[in-house]
């Protein structure tokens, strides 16, 4: 069964496979890192209770570039560069997750962050096994009760 943990693997190693020389930081290291780094978040927005052996989900995907300097020419060619190595899906160990809902936007105190985000979706059908002893006979009593 995917785990946000495998998206983020996932989402991750397409970044590093393209800009190997910046860092992707964790929640607990984006403040005083050095820059140029990512930051990516994995956020729910719909995770259905669909049946015991079959998982429908979709996440928001939000990736954030701290460049050196404020450059709008450099953020959209990172934008434009993050939308053709995820195009329309990414492999999440077996299974494809589809992207769609492209978003481009500005964050920080100025304004001047930029922030890309996707909704990633994909539908996961697993067996759980169980450990359970199962019975081998089964004895059901349908004589009828009158009153």
């Amino acid at each position: 069964m995917i785990t946000i943990k495998d998206i983020y693997k996932a989402v991750n190693n397409v970044i590093e496979s393209e800009y190997p020389t910046i860092p992707i930081v964790s929640k607990e290291v984006v403040e005083g890192a050095d820059k140029p780094y990512y930051y990516v978040q994995i956020l729910p927005t719909n995770l259905p209770n669909t049946s015991i052996n079959y998982k429908e989900a979709r996440y928001s995907v939000v990736i954030t570039y701290f460049p050196e300097q404020a450059n709008s020419i450099k953020d959209i060619e990172v934008f434009e560069r993050l939308q053709l190595l995820f195009g329309h899906g990414i492999k999440i160990d077996n299974v494809f997750g589809i992207i769609s809902n492209y978003d481009m936007d500005y964050i920080g105190q100025d304004d001047n962050i930029l922030q890309c985000s996707f909704t990633l979706s994909y539908t996961e059908y697993f067996e759980l096994s169980y450990e359970e002893q199962v019975a081998d006979e089964v004895t059901i009593n349908n004589s009828i009760i009158e009153e």
